[in-house]
């Protein structure tokens, strides 16, 4: 039995069906509008003559789902509604072409379609038992893919061997979104294991400081972050910074790096300054995480050996003398020209288009698009402004055993004029918010300082863990001391607290406390 997961990628699946289609007499017209799943349809073509001598033209829309290597059915989610892309393409045939099999639904609303006489299209599947036959049919396509000539430098190498680590920076203010997409990255492909990495305090305040950073300074902190991390030099690894990034003779670079024959090797620099001067142009809509995943793109693909050009196609690669048209790469995908798409097939590369297609599933995400914008744009209305830029002076965070102590607090300072989060003063705006997302922002972005009250109740908890982690993620990033523990009993400080000094309820009170927050306040005003 012929095995269809030794084509390795939805592309390669998609080369097979159209020289299947044409070994069938159909001649290939087009590529069209990507499906749901952002795969590219196949539009082909084929006149015959019926039993009464008429000629018959035919304009057939294929879809391809090549799911070999899971062995799922294709879902309806899968192919969306067929009538409306087949009459948008102005075809009265459909083909799902798929190395599986349909879902029943998926089968059922096909069958629908050819069966309603209302409706001016035809539709049928090939699954993997029609391919088989169709392979039995044509040798020569047989041997052309399932040869080991042909499969032994494509797939089977590739699977052979063990898969290269790529370090990816989960920088703070996205690092939940950076996760999910090596997650994605991962499951789509097999030649690259995506990993995150968060780099030493001192490593990564280097970077996201702001001023201007050489590429070189850059590649040599991504390389100390790749060592302290236990990889070696033939791990790439891409970072961020927050500086304007510069180098040879250029003034400011969208990004740059090494290869495995510079020194230090196989390294990416990724700079974030350059995505918020896009972002804030007249001619971009303002999101961030868009631009960002881009620029992760663009850096595969020029690691797997494709080289940007100067005409403009709407292309992750068509970064080279004018920077902007990176939001005509975004509007449209992100996605890849044919040019380079044939490139990356020429050059084994092959496995960025499976990385570009799981990304476009991701970007779906509005929340997550939103989430970033917010974080990113917060950071810089603070650069910005000189004076009130906190939604709140103090935010508290605490164990629901030890409310009374907290209300005891919140009521002291909000009777001295101080802005604090409560959340019993903040019923109203917390009624039907995603709570781990609004709190993370809240404490890691939207606060001056966190008081946490630390005792037996605190430590372990998974909300008030939560509200530590963005609470010290802020401390770090801006460099300053906005973490103020309070111990209520003779609990052990949690040893990431443990450098830090504290103030002691039984020792100071309620009001000894809310005073010395004021002078806290004091101080940031002067």
């Amino acid at each position: 039995m012929i095995d269809l997961s030794l084509i390795s990628t939805g592309e390669d699946f998609e080369l097979f069906c159209e020289d299947l289609l044409r070994a069938r007499g159909l001649t290939i017209q087009s590529k069209v509008a990507r499906g749901p799943d952002r795969g590219q349809d196949i539009v082909a073509a084929s006149t015959d003559t019926d039993y009464l001598g008429f000629s018959r033209s035919l304009r057939i829309l294929v879809e391809c789902k090549h799911f070999a290597r899971s062995g799922r059915a294709v879902r309806e989610a899968d192919v969306g509604n067929i009538v409306e892309r087949a009459i948008a393409s102005n075809c009265n045939r459909y083909i799902l072409i798929t190395s599986t099999v349909p879902a029943t639904s998926v089968l059922h609303q096909i069958q629908g379609v050819s069966s309603n006489p209302a409706i001016p299209i035809e539709a049928t599947v090939w699954a993997k038992n029609d391919i088989y036959r169709f392979l039995a049919e044509f040798p020569d396509l047989k041997e052309r893919y399932f040869s080991a000539d042909h499969v032994a430098p494509s797939t089977t190498a590739v699977e052979s061997e063990q898969r290269r680590d790529v370090l990816v920076h989960a920088h703070p203010d996205f690092s939940p979104q950076i996760q999910k997409l090596c997650k994605h990255w991962n499951e789509a492909q097999t030649r690259i294991q995506f990993t995150t990495i968060r780099p030493s305090q001192d490593s990564e305040r280097s970077l996201l400081t702001s001023g201007a950073i050489h590429e070189d300074a850059a590649a040599a902190i991504a390389h100390s972050v790749r060592e302290d991390a236990g990889y070696g030099p033939d791990a790439g690894i891409v970072m961020f910074c927050e500086q304007r990034l510069y180098g040879g003779p250029y003034y400011q670079l969208f990004a740059s790096g090494t290869h495995d024959d510079e020194e230090p090797p196989n390294t990416a620099t990724i700079s974030l300054r350059f995505m918020r001067v896009i972002a804030s142009s007249n001619t971009s809509d303002g999101k961030l995480l868009p631009l960002i995943v881009q620029g992760l793109l663009h850096v595969f693909a020029n690691d797997a050996g494709l080289e940007t050009h100067d005409e403009t196609r709407g292309c992750i690669m068509d970064f080279d003398n004018v920077m902007t048209d990176i939001l005509k790469a975004v509007r449209d995908g992100p996605c890849l020209c044919e040019p380079c798409k044939h490139n990356l097939y020429k050059i084994g590369g092959g496995y960025v288009l499976s990385i570009v297609d799981a990304t476009y599933r991701y970007l779906g995400d509005e929340s997550d698009i939103r989430q970033v914008d917010m974080r990113m744009h917060l950071r810089d209305e603070r650069r910005e402004k000189v004076g009130d830029d906190w939604s709140y002076d103090v935010a508290l965070s605490f164990a629901g055993e030890d409310r009374r102590f907290a209300e005891f607090l919140a009521i002291a300072l909000k009777k001295r004029g101080v802005r604090v989060y409560y959340d019993a003063f903040e019923k109203v705006e917390l009624w039907g918010q995603d709570l781990y997302s609004y709190l993370f922002d809240l404490y890691n972005l939207r606060a001056r300082y966190c008081v946490m009250f630390i005792s037996k109740h605190y430590e372990g908890k998974l909300w008030t863990d939560h509200e530590r982690r963005a609470a010290q993620e802020k401390a770090f990033r801006e460099n300053r001391k906005s973490v103020l523990p309070i111990r209520l009993d003779d609990t052990e400080v949690p040893r990431t607290l443990s450098t830090v000094s504290y103030l002691t309820w039984s020792y100071e009170g309620v009001d000894g406390i809310a005073e010395v927050i004021m002078q806290k306040l004091r101080q940031d005003s002067k």
